[in-house]
């Protein structure tokens, strides 16, 4: 039902998304296009994100991009819908926080009835062809051709449809759209550098990338059956227009070497089979110079996955196909059209698809429809124990994995079946298969690589018609720490501190021998035992950690961004506010460390509530507590009693105390590392160093542990940051684990059981 009167178009906020519309009994005659209805509409345009391996996002910008806008709508008649009449969209805006949102306005008419909208964005030419009212839907898709551009950059052709049950002003609607890019995009990367000394494989310089046979037009609505379901915006076959025809070559081209080529568009393209695979398919054709060459070659690279539903040939809409180079073997064609009519040789390349999740598509040698593809030719793992990573390989071939010595010769029994593990040296590979021709490699490290250089070793992966091998490297530590910069924030004017940002010390209360311990160049610089940039120490003081104040906590949020260890000496007392903000930076990353002092139960009480069960606090005078004895035997001890520092002695550890001493039971999770050694049995054996390896927490319980008052840590160490007395050692390899622990940069947040 229509009505006779236009309302005001009504803007709405860009994160509100309504329909107004008004009726009566009258119907106005109305054109088919360009004359504005009585209801203004909002919509909220997004272009789609989705498992692989369907429809994908892309995260650019321009990629994103909505120029232009039509709303075509269509009203049911019987069981299906035809053509009414169409609008331009206006007041077009891109989300500037999230480039996937468009919102846009346009005039339609109040309607009683069901109607769809179909959107078309960038559409180019498509709509030169007179569409006439009453027109089937599907007439109405076939005739949406545009002529494909491949310079068409950021105006990528976009189709979205949404389904309302009516246009009623009185009942406002809030409508998302979900737009399909009516492209493909591929991205060419040269990882041939990556692969040097690899026998058969020499130095590649990517030099040019040329389409061969992509479509001269591209339809922008897929037909209905190309769709994965009638719920989805994910296409699973290509929609190619009757009158498609092969258009001309294009090129990207540079006089030097470059690492890749990204952002070339291509239009849907049907799969073939037979000889066509030759001359009737798709393709993408490399150029560079192979080798010591003095001119450029040229070789072929398909659109072949081998993953079920995505055969030779076959390029779909919103999806990214990412070629990677990983392999040349000899010299190309003498043009890129000789490369164009020949069977893909002489290249090897993966492909992943269009999303941020590691899910791959592989490409090898076509030769009689097998192929062999590894996702990566060289894989370097960090220093430590058991480190992991992953390969993945396909083959329709049964293939070998077999180890290489110094010399590139196979060594040792290969293997062939899932469950099985090779071992070279410091890693083993293990077989897995995740179904047919599709397997994992899976590689761990066996032990630490605490030397000069990296460890590098070699497999080898043969079938009856190619060879590949992979070199697998471990990093040294040293070249994984050297320019690393731990940044610590210490609380100042307190009894243990490590001394303020400029470098000064209250004098007789500081933890200047640990700081000096730290800033000793042969401790923790890149000539040092732990070969870091350095440790930067950063300052707070006490009256504004205790400090509940908006502007003094926006500071500190500030500053935790920027440090990686927080230091609380043992009488710091931090204000729930602050606390909070504490709690939640060392949960939010494993990385981070807190030091955590506890001298009685108002110091830091708001954190100790936090990472304590219940327990029993005892408070006990100088002259009870004599000796911290480590837990040298527990596990979990290994980093801090047989660290780089040295390996610590049991029982050679003393801490003198000099007004009391406040300890409690009950620390979660706790790894002990020094004990109570006294003449008090209810005291002896309580723990008054340990640490949280899951919440990254060092408690400590003494203020002053990180001095050398007493007998804490030695006069060497505060007269020059010297590594001296045991308990030197055990403070410098916590210390070093900490670095460990930072370096290694886990980014996922801490869970920890609640009280």
């Amino acid at each position: 039902m229509y009505v006779l009167n236009k309302i005001k178009w009504i803007c709405f906020s860009i994160f509100t998304i309504g329909c107004f519309f008004a009726c009566s009994d009258d119907q106005p005659e109305r054109v088919i296009t360009g004359t504005g209805g009585d209801a203004a509409i909002t919509l909220r345009m997004y272009t789609p994100s989705a498992s692989l391996p369907q429809a994908t996002r892309s995260s650019d910008i321009d990629e994103n991009k909505i120029n232009e806008v039509k709303i075509l709508v269509l009203e049911q008649s019987g069981s299906e819908f035809v053509y009414d009449y169409m609008e331009d969209g206006t007041q077009i805006q891109q989300d500037q926080a999230n480039s996937q949102y468009t919102t846009f306005t346009a005039d339609l008419w109040s309607s009683d009835d069901l109607i769809k909208l179909i959107l078309i964005a960038n559409y180019n030419d498509a709509f030169t062809s007179g569409l006439t009212k009453g027109m089937s839907e599907a007439n109405l898709k076939s005739l949406l051709v545009d002529t494909f551009d491949p310079d068409m950059g950021g105006n990528l052709p976009l189709y979205g449809e949404k389904e309302l049950p009516n246009l009623d002003s009185d009942t406002p609607q809030s409508i998302n759209v979900t737009m399909l890019r009516a492209v493909a995009r591929v991205d060419v990367n040269n990882h041939t550098t990556n692969v040097e000394n690899i026998p058969k494989t020499q130095p590649f310089e990517l030099r040019s990338v040329h389409v061969y046979r992509a479509n001269n037009k591209l339809q922008l609505i897929p037909d209905e059956e190309a769709f994965v379901s009638n719920t989805s915006m994910t296409v699973k076959s290509p929609t190619v227009p009757a009158d498609a025809a092969f258009r001309n070559v294009f090129s990207r081209e540079e006089p030097v070497a470059v690492d890749a080529f990204t952002k070339i568009y291509v239009p849907e393209a049907d799969s073939v089979t037979g000889s066509a695979q030759v001359d009737g398919a798709i393709c993408i054709v490399v150029g560079g110079i192979y080798a010591d060459d003095d001119k450029e070659t040229y070789y072929r690279i398909d659109f072949n996955s081998g993953i079920a539903g995505h055969p030779f040939g076959q390029v779909l809409r919103n999806y990214k196909y990412i070629f990677n180079i990983v392999q040349v073997n000899d010299r190309g064609e003498e043009t890129p059209g000789e490369a164009s009519e020949k069977e893909e040789v002489s290249i090897t390349a993966t492909v992943q698809i269009w999303d941020e999740v590691t899910s791959e598509m592989y490409f090898g040698c076509n030769c009689d429809n097998n192929y062999l593809g590894i996702s990566s030719r060289k894989v370097v793992m960090p220093y430590y124990k058991d480190a992991a990573d992953t390969i993945y390989l396909k083959s329709t071939l049964p293939f070998t994995i077999q180890a290489l010595d110094t010399d590139n010769t196979p060594t040792g029994n290969p293997i062939n079946s899932p469950g099985q593990t090779l071992s070279n040296g410091f890693y083993t590979v293990q077989l897995v298969q995740d179904s047919e021709n599709e397997y994992q490699l899976l590689l761990t490290t066996t032990g630490e690589n605490k030397t000069d250089d990296n460890f590098s070793g070699k497999f080898l992966v043969s079938t009856e018609l190619w060879q590949m091998d992979v070199t697998v490297e471990q990093e040294t530590y040293k070249m994984l720490y050297r320019d690393k910069i731990v940044n610590v924030l210490t609380i100042t004017s307190l009894r243990g501190d490590l001394g303020t940002s400029d470098g000064i010390f209250e004098d007789g209360i500081s933890g200047v021998a640990m700081r000096k311990v730290l800033e000793n160049a042969n401790n923790f610089s890149h000539s040092g035992t732990v070969p870091i940039k350095g440790i930067i120490v950063h300052s707070f003081t006490n009256d504004m950690i205790s400090s509940s104040d908006a502007a003094t906590m926006a500071i500190l949020a500030k500053m935790l961004e920027h440090v990686d260890v927080v230091h609380l000496p043992a009488d710091c007392s931090p204000s729930l506010a602050a606390s909070n903000l504490i709690y939640n930076w060392v949960m939010a990353k494993y990385y981070r460390v807190l030091f955590l002092g506890v001298d009685n139960e108002q110091t830091n009480s708001y954190l100790q509530e936090r990472f304590t069960d219940d327990g029993d606090w005892v408070v006990i005078a100088s002259t009870d507590f004599e000796m911290g004895v480590p837990y040298q035997d527990d596990e979990g001890t290994e980093p801090f009693f047989y660290g780089p520092f040295g390996t610590v002695n049991q029982g050679a550890i003393e801490v003198s105390i000099n007004d009391g001493f406040g300890y409690n039971d009950g620390f979660r999770n706790l790894i002990p590392l020094l004990r109570i050694l006294n003449r008090s049995t209810d005291n002896f054996g309580k723990v008054t160093h340990g640490v949280n390896p899951d919440a990254g927490v060092f408690y400590f319980g003494e203020s002053e542990v990180t001095s050398s008052r007493g007998k804490s840590m030695s006069t060497n160490a505060e007269n020059n940051g010297t590594v001296y007395s045991e308990f030197d050692k055990m403070m410098a390899n916590l210390w070093a684990w900490v670095v460990d622990r930072v370096v290694i940069g886990i980014d996922t947040p801490v869970t920890i059981p609640a009280r």
